[in-house]
């Protein structure tokens, strides 16, 4: 129960609404509280504020904010008046009040992470429908899901951006001063909200992080508030950066300074005219790197692999891009003993299976874009550790035949705490429907799956009911992508686009069809995002 007295602070700036003050926590309502828009406020009850409620009160301002972003006119004005472009997006302010420095710099905790508390924030439907206007008024269920988490990405970008300036700024001349309990403030792992520039979260203002650091003379306390946070290094400035990088944790192991900032995810495209030096790989290592996606251009990749197990032993995530090699195999990502997330797109036939299923951990995240994968790969994948381990199976790409399709409904049906199925552009469209609707029913089995997409395949308009039929009975399923079918109008098989005047009403009626069946027994909405082929594609 709340102490009695922060009622007496609380009574001037809580709307009255006649409702019990206990009633508080609800997100909805903090977010209505004065006390979310001004400073003052805030500081005058935060001596008062229990610990409990820090975590509701810095959700309110986070949800909020992304409130009144999501509703600005001039986000949606933007986004139609520039072909659907999200660079514009990405220029609009986000107004954060000073209320959430605040509550950061004096969190009551040893540890701030953003990606634990961000609070529920429902995707904006009704601002961005599907780009097929006329359908946005009459059904509001439909809607770009792609245009639903771009919003959503810059949003937190804006948000990471916001919560570094606020702790970097925090000088001696500033009125605010670190909390007696937080070390760590962690902006990391935010890789599926964040846009491919990812650079901008830490290397925009990586002159004044340097500093900061050096010029700190901010009270932590006697102990080091240590920042997690992301980076990028391109090929095309890795001198540029790569120095920013050495410096920032050269600054860092410096024992007289209380801010240390560390790189947990690096994304490192490397030069094929450079050799890197181990003093290279040390930096990787004193970064404490836990996450590296790295883009190999070069034809000999071993010394790279070897030195990257020498300095960064446990390492826990690793995405392998290749465009210039054939890779014989992955065995060595078996030296790796705390590995969990793994990406590799090749387009050469490789024996995959061998090289994962003797990894020590099981996967949580497994991403096969484009990659030759056979029936016996897939079962084998089924009958590992990582069936019960995997929270996201992306096979984005891949050619399903009959054969691989059994093997796929294999896997499905032993992912027992998979979150996220991505198929897309699998060719599933060319199965016989029996195989189809096993693949289907294994999937809807899937009691934890909240997304999945297998877009890019242009079912039947029958096979696409009995696929509506099944998946509505899976009542944990929150995001849908499909692709729109074949229809046929006047004896003409029409797609998604068609400068047929008739189409839209047709296309209306069926969507709504297609929505009543997903939402008639759940208790929660269920978004879809309708994907298309380009106007007139041939079948």
């Amino acid at each position: 129960m709340v102490d009695y007295c922060i009622y007496t602070h609380l009574d001037n700036i809580l709307p009255c609404t006649g409702k019990s003050k206990h009633d508080i926590f609800r997100l909805e309502y903090l977010s209505a509280c004065k006390i979310m828009e001004n400073e003052n406020n805030i500081l005058k009850i935060l001596p008062h504020v229990p610990v409990f409620m820090f975590e509701p009160l810095l959700q309110a301002v986070i949800y909020k904010c992304y409130l009144e972003f999501i509703n600005t006119d001039r986000i949606l004005i933007d986004y139609f008046d520039n072909n659907y472009s999200w660079t514009v997006l990405n220029r609009i302010d986000v107004a954060i009040p000073d209320s959430l420095r605040v509550l950061i710099l004096n969190w009551p905790h040893e540890e701030f992470i953003l990606r634990n508390l961000l609070p529920p924030l429902n995707p904006p439907v009704e601002r961005f429908p599907s780009s097929l206007r006329q359908l946005a008024s009459q059904n509001q269920t439909i809607c770009e899901m792609n245009d639903m988490m771009n919003v959503f990405r810059i949003f937190c970008n804006k948000l990471i951006k916001f919560i570094t300036s606020a702790v970097f700024e925090c000088t001696s001349i500033n009125t605010h001063v670190f909390s007696y309990n937080l070390r760590v403030l962690d902006v990391s792992g935010m890789d599926c909200f964040l846009t491919n520039q990812k650079e901008t979260c830490c290397f925009s203002h990586a002159n004044d992080i340097i500093n900061v650091i050096r010029n700190s003379t901010i009270n932590t306390f006697g102990h080091k508030i240590e920042i997690l946070a992301d980076a990028k290094i391109s090929k095309f400035n890795l001198g540029v950066r790569d120095e920013l990088l050495r410096s920032i944790i050269k600054e860092s192991l410096n024992p007289d300074i209380g801010i240390s900032v560390n790189f947990i995810e690096i994304n490192l495209i490397l030069n094929p005219n450079i050799s890197y030096s181990n003093e290279f790989y040390m930096v990787l290592y004193l970064g404490r790197c836990k996450y590296l996606h790295l883009t190999l251009e070069v034809e000999h990749h071993n010394n790279h692999t070897e030195n990257l197990y020498l300095y960064l032993p446990e390492l826990v995530g690793i995405k392998l891009t290749y465009s210039k090699i054939n890779v014989k195999s992955l065995d060595f990502l078996r030296e790796f003993k705390c590995l969990e997330h793994v990406s590799s797109s090749l387009n050469n036939d490789l024996n995959l299976t061998n090289s994962l299923c003797n990894l020590s951990n099981g996967l949580k995240y497994l991403n096969l874009s484009r990659c030759s994968l056979r029936c016996e790969d897939l079962e084998s994948l089924a009958n590992s550790k990582h069936s019960h381990t995997l929270l996201e199976l992306n096979l984005t790409d891949i050619k399903i035949d009959c054969e691989a399709a059994v093997g796929l409904t294999i896997l499905c049906q032993k992912l027992k705490s998979v979150k996220v199925l991505v198929f897309e552009y699998a060719s599933l469209n060319t199965l016989p429907s029996g195989l189809v609707s096993k693949l289907i029913n294994a999937i809807k089995d899937c009691d934890r799956l909240e997304f999945l997409s297998i877009k890019g395949t242009l079912f039947s308009l029958e096979i696409t009911h009995m696929i509506i039929d099944e998946l509505a009975q899976n009542k944990s399923l929150r995001y849908l992508g499909l692709t729109f079918p074949l229809v046929t109008i006047n004896g003409k098989r029409l797609y998604f686009f068609t400068n047929n005047n008739d189409e839209p009403d047709y296309l209306h009626n069926l969507c709504k069809i297609f929505h009543k069946k997903l939402n008639k027994l759940r208790h929660s909405q269920l978004y879809i995002s309708w994907s298309h082929r380009e106007r007139g594609y041939p079948e």
